[in-house]
């Protein structure tokens, strides 16, 4: 392998790419495996806190009786039995784990005898309809007992299909029923079933809680920390190993990441004991597909390693800036891709903070704009009482008024007492969120009727049969205002016609000077008692209040009220106007121009407003509660805000929800859809993508005039280059740019025409200097030069002035190039001139040569010489004028050196120079060399020296050809000095003399 073969080279820069491609691939996959596992852990999360919400017997057998009962309808007793037993084994409950009857009509088909009466007691006492009455004495004991002291059987009233608990006793703890008469009309119709909680065990709740979840036993597991072995856990793990673990942490709540043996165990802390756990199973994600392409880079550098068997680490220019630009391209290109999906995912997630900012502010807004609710009401109270207040005569003016108000459904009860405790206005005792329901469509009053019951709600007589019967045609305002049921005549009535009476007995009585304290005594005290207030004296209360809203009771009995006295011209009060409103009627209004008025909304924002109290009504559906249980019990104190991806109408949105502060028992909801989030992103990326094609239009721009302004002219620059390496004079750089590219092609174009004159005058001073050896006598003169540009500085030639003599010369001229090539020709000239006279002797011919020297240069290029005369006789006659002493080798082997000292020519005007005869052996040979030798420099900046020169001298002696030694010299010379070039002239000149030649 030649020292120049970089191949290695190449190998290993191939290897180093491979290496960090590897490197880049594993960070990224290494990158894009965790986040799978967040991503994972994160669901796994959400799955468990999911499946711990629905870990309860009745939110997980719900759907699984109802398909129970759709299986059985229709069928006989004895179909529905095998049915029955198959569900139960299915479902790992023992047989008697429930008892189920079976009815078609209402009769029971397979109960004893005896107990016929009871199950169809229970059947039409569950199976109410719409119209559900109170029930009282000997029938609300009866059921009670066959419920085994089912308290809660409220709860089954009217409510097909919901499983409720009914008793805290261990047997009949459970109930549900269904009934479709209208859908069946042979075979079974209707269905009760009452669960036994004796016969239920967490690890049955958990085992169908899992198929619930469509989620393997082998991946999900229970553990019950007080009981290990009801626990159901995934092979391979021990309960009792776990609990003991999980007990000793100490945490109440929240998830940690535990390991069991290679097992990676996600387990979810509860204070209930109840501890549900996760295998981690972590998806393999295969290498990106995108890093294959980086190896791509690497492609032109191994194909070049291939297909050349030597190669070099020269990289051209052009090719090196296209290189650099394509690099530095890539590399942001290489990064915004590799970063692209975590920027866009942080941007998902910035905007989803954002807009979950957003939808908080619109949602506390929302419920800050509900007081202004009150001013608006509270002015139309006034100027109610304005109407009358001063002008007794606008009696019937007032009450058609107030009947107007009341069709706006501003308050329950309105009030107008005289003084006598009498009612001058015909009143209701039935609350407005009743009444009001008359005014929608049946669908409607089903639905809230529906929830009402739902709620715990049980009508007077006549409420529920004047909400479900009342049409268009047959409404009577009279029933309206004055709805009355039998269950309403309470002492209520009196009440309020007592603390009226005495509210205006007081103000006149304060007006006369009067006093009524022990009136004012009994009123607060009985007053007291019917607001369920305690610490106040309530009376005293209204009474400073008179004309304003005030608020009695707390939480689902606290009402909003307002009361006022109605004078005559003298100010002597004649009326009370006393009006009940629960806060219902106020949110309900407000809330009904809320989503009356969507078009008010924020973009793309929807709202929803739930509530769990009774006659609060939700929108924009009334059973939105029922459809969102999870949400609304997560919004419990101190909860009040809360964010998360939720599917609307199988759709992802993002869901802020807020409990309400000024409308009480309220939560607000603001949904806004991920997909206008994603648009958002969309319209970012479409943004980026349209920057991302200027650039790289300017990219292509600058590219192109890349090429045309820098690449392309550089090439043509590295053509006219290796024109001139190749002495290809002719050859012409064309570049029109218009700039230093067009500039510097002139310039070379220039120099090549002066390269042209350069080698004319080198082939000149090749026809100068002696072109082959110079014989006289016995006597041959040979010399050899390399010049450090074209033309050089150095010149040796010889002379023959007569048989048998010899007149040589060697000379260096300071500098080289073109200008000592000049002085090398007025050199030779005048060294032929001067010999053509018949001077031969070496120190005078140096005289005049000095003497024209000095006369033309006047010191600006000086010459050193040396010369010499041999004679027939082998005398030689030398003079040396600064040049390097020469060595003489005599035919034994030996080197002396020629010792003489002298000033180059051209320095300073001599009448003489000093001359040395020395009378030549028989046979020798003298070496002559210019400075370039000895000054010839290697990579260590060594030069070649004297003592280097003068071993080689020796080594070669005089017995090889002049040629051998020539080569021999040049060879050493370049050796040495390996890839530095030479600073000069490199001549060396040989005079050999042998007296007898062979």
């Amino acid at each position: 392998m030649r020292a120049n073969d970089t191949r290695p080279v190449f190998w290993l820069t191939l290897l180093l790419g491979v290496t960090l491609n590897l490197i880049v691939i594993a960070f990224f996959h290494e990158r894009n495996e965790q986040r799978e596992r967040q991503t994972t852990r994160r669901s796994s999360e959400a799955l468990l806190e999911k499946m711990y919400a629905s870990f309860k017997f009745e939110k997980i057998f719900d759907r699984e009786f109802a398909a129970l009962f759709a299986e059985v309808a229709g069928k006989t007793a004895s179909e529905a039995a095998d049915l029955a037993q198959t569900w139960l084994r299915a479902h790992g409950m023992a047989s008697d784990a429930c008892e189920i009857v079976y009815f078609s009509d209402k009769v029971p088909l397979n109960v004893p005898q005896a107990s016929v009466d009871d199950w169809q007691f229970m059947l039409s006492r569950f199976d109410t309809g719409l119209i559900r009455p109170r029930l009282e004495g000997e029938t609300k004991n009866r059921l009670i007992k066959l419920l085994n002291g089912g308290v809660g059987f409220p709860r089954l009233e009217g409510k097909p299909g919901v499983i409720q608990k009914v008793t805290i006793a261990k047997e009949r703890t459970y109930g549900v029923w269904f009934s479709e008469p209208e859908k069946f009309k042979t075979g079974i119709n209707a269905m009760i079933v009452l669960v036994h909680e004796r016969k239920l065990t967490d690890r049955l709740i958990a085992k169908n809680l899992f198929a619930r979840f469509a989620v393997s036993t082998g991946e999900f597991g229970y553990i019950n920390l007080f009981n290990p072995e009801d626990s159901l856990v995934p092979a391979g793990l021990n309960p009792y190993v776990i609990a003991p673990r999980i007990s000793a942490m100490d945490i109440k709540s929240g998830c940690e990441y535990l390991t069991f043996g290679d097992r990676e165990v996600l387990v979810s802390f509860k204070p209930d004991g109840r501890i549900l756990l996760a295998l981690m199973n972590y998806r393999k994600l295969p290498a990106p597909f995108w890093s294959l392409a980086l190896f791509f880079f690497w492609l032109p550098i191994w194909l070049r390693t291939r297909q050349t068997e030597q190669t070099s680490l020269r990289l051209p220019l052009t090719t090196l800036i296209s290189f650099v630009f394509a690099i530095s391209m890539a590399l942001p290109v290489m990064a915004v891709g590799f970063y692209w999906n975590l920027f866009i995912d942080s941007r998902r997630e910035s905007a989803k903070i954002e807009t979950a900012g957003r939808l908080e502010k619109h949602l506390i807004q929302l419920d800050a704009n509900f007081t202004e609710e009150f001013r608006t009401i509270r002015k139309q109270y006034v100027d109610l009482v304005n109407i009358l207040n001063e002008k007794p005569e606008n009696l019937q003016e007032f009450i058609d008024e107030s009947l107007r108000l009341e069709l706006q459904f501003l308050f329950d009860t309105c009030l107008l007492i005289d003084g006598d405790g009498k009612f001058a206005r015909p009143y209701a005792a039935s609350g407005m969120q009743v009444r009001r329901l008359v005014f929608y469509s049946m669908a409607h009053r089903e639905q809230v009727v529906r929830q009402a019951f739902a709620d715990g709600w049980i009508p007077f007589d006549l409420e529920a049969d004047f909400v479900l019967n009342t049409t268009p045609e047959n409404f009577d305002m009279n029933s309206f205002a004055s709805l009355m049921p039998s269950q309403g005549r309470t002492a209520y009535t009196s009440i309020t016609s007592f603390t009226g009476k005495d509210l205006i007995n007081r103000h006149n009585s304060a007006l006369l000077g009067a006093g009524a304290a022990n009136k004012e005594e009994v009123s607060s005290m009985v007053m007291s008692s019917f607001l369920e207030s305690e610490d106040e004296n309530s009376v005293s209360r209204i009474q400073q209040n008179l004309g304003e809203f005030f608020e009695l009771g707390f939480d689902v009995n606290q009402s909003i009220n307002f009361v006022d006295l109605i004078k005559d011209p003298s100010g002597k009060a004649i009326y009370c106007l006393i009006m009940f409103s629960g806060n219902y009627n106020f949110t309900r209004n407000y809330l009904e121009k809320v989503f009356r008025d969507k078009e008010k909304w924020p973009e793309n924002v929807s709202y929803i407003a739930v509530s769990p109290r009774l006659f609060n009504i939700s929108f924009p559906a009334v059973d939105m509660r029922m459809r969102m249980p999870r949400l609304v019990s997560i919004m419990q104190p101190p909860k009040n805000l809360h964010v998360e991806e939720h599917l609307i109408n199988g759709k992802p949105h993002l869901l802020c929800a807020y409990v309400g502060k000024k409308m009480l028992g309220y939560i607000f909801f603001a949904a806004i859809s991920l997909e206008s989030i994603d648009q958002q992103l969309s319209n970012l990326e479409n943004r980026l993508l349209l920057a991302a094609l200027i650039v790289m239009i300017a990219v292509l721009f600058v590219y192109i005039r890349l090429v045309r302004g820098v690449i392309r002219p550089a090439k043509l620059i590295m053509n006219g280059v290796h024109a001139m390496e190749a002495h290809d004079h002719s050859h012409k750089i064309i570049i029109e740019t218009g700039d230093e590219w067009q500039q510097l092609a002139e310039t070379f174009n220039n120099a090549l025409e002066g390269m042209k004159e350069l080698e004319v005058a080198h082939f000149v001073q090749t026809c100068i200097l002696p072109g082959s050896d110079i014989c006289s006598g016995n006597a041959r003169f040979a010399g050899r030069t390399v010049p450090a540009d074209d033309v050089g500085g150095d010149y040796y030639d010889a002379l023959v002035p007569a048989e048998g003599e010899i007149v040589f010369i060697m000379g260096d001229v300071s500098g080289h190039s073109i200008s000592a090539a000049l002085v090398v020709s007025m050199a030779r000239a005048a060294f032929s001139g001067i010999v053509d006279l018949g001077v031969k002797m070496p120190h005078e011919i140096f005289i005049r040569m000095n003497n024209l020297l000095l006369e033309h240069l006047r010191r600006a290029k000086m010459m050193t010489c040396f010369g010499g005369h041999i004679d027939k006789n082998g005398l030689m006659t030398c003079c040396n004028a600064g040049q390097g002493f020469p060595y003489l080798i005599h035919e034994d082997g030996r080197v002396e050196a020629v010792k003489q000292i002298g000033y180059p020519l051209g320095a300073s005007r001599k009448k003489s120079l000093k001359f040395t005869e020395i009378q030549l052996p028989p046979r020798c040979r003298m070496v002559m060399f210019s400075d370039g030798v000895i000054e010839a420099m290697n990579e260590n900046n060594e030069p070649f020296g004297y003592d280097r020169l003068e071993r080689l001298v020796k080594k070669l002696g005089c017995g090889i050809s002049n040629v051998e030694f020539f080569n021999a010299v040049y060879r050493e010379v370049r050796k040495f000095s390996g890839t530095v070039p030479w600073g000069d002239d490199v001549t060396v000149a040989l005079l050999d003399y042998d007296q007898n030649p062979s």
